[in-house]
């Protein structure tokens, strides 16, 4: 809104003229010298009534902006549930019990339990761990804080030490773990891109259970059994224990990663969180080409089922021969556990304890 305000032009001659006071009213004449006035319009300071939609406007594109960022790059949080002493026999598979013990209270013995300080303590651990600062990106509060808290975490509530943590660049979607005396965990960047953080959590509780239970020592006593079988006299006995002792391995092998599968579901409390990673470890996709239906996965993997005995020989052979399971025989591994007796009974007593661990939003 404009205001008529006046101005003398009696220059040189009027102060209120040489300082271009404006003089408000309805007079012609300046109070001053008498001289005529000159009529000018002035535009009125804004008033805050007049500004107010102006002001809501850019709160609110401000809050909008606030929330979208919230919403896509801030991290959630998943709240973990387990019993407060995590039974490894009612989560172990009873073959991977059975090999697993005998190996370990072999290593218990003084003598081997020394040598095995002195060669993977002293040389094999320490040169992986070596090999891989040379190689890989530790995980660190400085590097990748969200990650390193993840596995702290997640070790923490499984109740073991925390493994130092390496990602290295692979398309290859895997994670494992190595070292006898000095376990670490290696993630290939791969995994990283195709799993959803929760899924990603069950991969990691996944590899924290071989260090659990103790699978990489019971590995590493099988595979020097290898060398000591070359000292046997005859090349057919040879042959024959070392056929049997692959297909015993091979057996246990497979039987751990089912319980590596447990844990890990345990951990993230959701056996459908658990299949939609171990079925995106075969098809390498992420969630931004399309959602995964497990029930239909299911179906697919029991096709063989259905098929001519003949034509199942081949896949069993495969699989048999295999260190892992296939995945379809995982996801039924999974299902079977959550509904089973000796699931129930890790919380049947009700001590429990929550978590909480960091997820990030990619």
């Amino acid at each position: 809104m404009k205001k008529r305000v006046s101005i003398c032009k009696n220059y040189g001659r009027c102060t209120t003229a040489d300082n271009k006071s404006p003089i408000t009213g309805s007079t012609d004449r300046c109070p001053e010298c008498g001289g005529e006035l000159q009529a000018q319009f002035n535009e009125n300071p804004p008033s805050f009534f007049s500004l107010q939609p102006k002001i809501l406007l850019i709160i609110a594109i401000f809050l909008g902006g606030l929330w979208f960022t919230w919403t896509n790059f801030s991290a959630s949080e998943i709240v973990c549930v387990l019993p407060k002493v995590i039974d490894n026999a009612k989560i172990q598979s009873s073959a991977d019990i059975i090999l697993t013990e005998k190996v370990n209270n072999l290593a218990e013995n003084r003598y081997i339990k020394k040598a095995i300080d002195l060669y993977y303590g002293d040389w094999e651990d320490q040169l992986t761990i070596n090999l891989a600062n040379a190689r890989k990106l530790k995980v660190t509060k400085d590097n990748y804080a969200w990650l390193d808290e993840m596995v702290s975490k997640a070790a923490l509530a499984l109740g073991i030490d925390a493994p130092a943590t390496y990602v290295v660049f692979a398309d290859k979607p895997n994670a494992y773990v190595t070292g006898v005396t000095k376990p670490i965990l290696v993630i290939h960047s791969g995994l990283i891109d195709i799993m959803a953080p929760e899924e990603l959590l069950f991969i990691i509780g996944h590899e924290l259970g071989h260090i659990k239970f103790k699978h990489i020592l019971a590995f590493e006593v099988v595979n020097i059994s290898y060398y000591v079988v070359n000292f046997f006299p005859t090349e057919t006995l040879r042959g024959i224990i070392t056929n049997l002792a692959l297909f015993t391995f091979l057996k246990w092998s497979r039987e751990s990663e089912i319980s590596a599968d447990r844990l890990g579901m345990i951990l993230v409390g959701s056996e459908e969180i658990a299949s939609k990673a171990l079925i995106k470890l075969i098809s390498g996709l992420d969630d931004k080409y399309g959602e995964i239906n497990i029930n239909a996965f299911r179906e697919q993997s029991n096709l063989e089922d259905n098929a001519f005995d003949l034509r199942k020989i081949p896949v069993l052979l495969n699989e048999v021969t295999s260190t892992h399971p296939f995945v379809g025989s995982r996801v039924e591994a999974l299902y079977q556990y959550k509904d089973s007796s000796e699931y129930a009974r890790l919380f049947s007593t009700g001590d429990s304890h929550s978590i909480k661990i960091g997820l990030p939003s990619f």
